[in-house]
């Protein structure tokens, strides 16, 4: 007798978006693979897939620059010297841009754009400025 056992479907995400998945309890999550590396960025939860997404895109544009495949493909993030970050600050630079406010829904020709502190003083003002961004959200 031969048991026939129900192949398991593919794992379906139900998003519907590059580097965004749901969580069991709702929230949405987002992380980045490092190029030619096995290593990941968390890049956060959020509480709506469209926010993952965009902070999956920011990371990308810091990776891959305007080559890569966004998930928003006509509104690409503008981040200045995003090229040049360490991981910490990609996360952080992800988390600002997915949380900014957004124009009308997808408007087009609408381009994001993050400043980038210049200088080592206000490199460490922005770090803490995120820091205490993510201590209100968390209380």
């Amino acid at each position: 007798m031969v048991k026939h056992t129900p192949e398991k479907p593919a794992q379906r995400s139900d998003s519907r978006y590059k580097g965004v998945r749901k969580r069991k309890w709702g929230k949405w999550v987002s992380e980045i693979r490092l190029p030619n590396s096995r290593e990941r960025i968390w890049l956060g939860s959020y509480d709506t897939a469209e926010k993952a997404a965009r902070a999956f895109d920011a990371a990308l544009f810091c990776l891959r620059g305007h080559s890569g495949k966004f998930n928003f493909p006509d509104n690409p993030p503008d981040i200045a010297g995003g090229r040049s970050l360490s991981p910490s600050e990609i996360q952080s630079v992800a988390a600002r841009f997915a949380n900014s406010e957004r124009p009308e829904s997808h408007r087009r020709n609408f381009k994001w754009s993050i400043r980038l502190p210049q200088s080592q003083k206000e490199r460490c003002s922005w770090m803490v400025m995120g820091f205490l961004t993510d201590l209100f959200w968390i209380f």
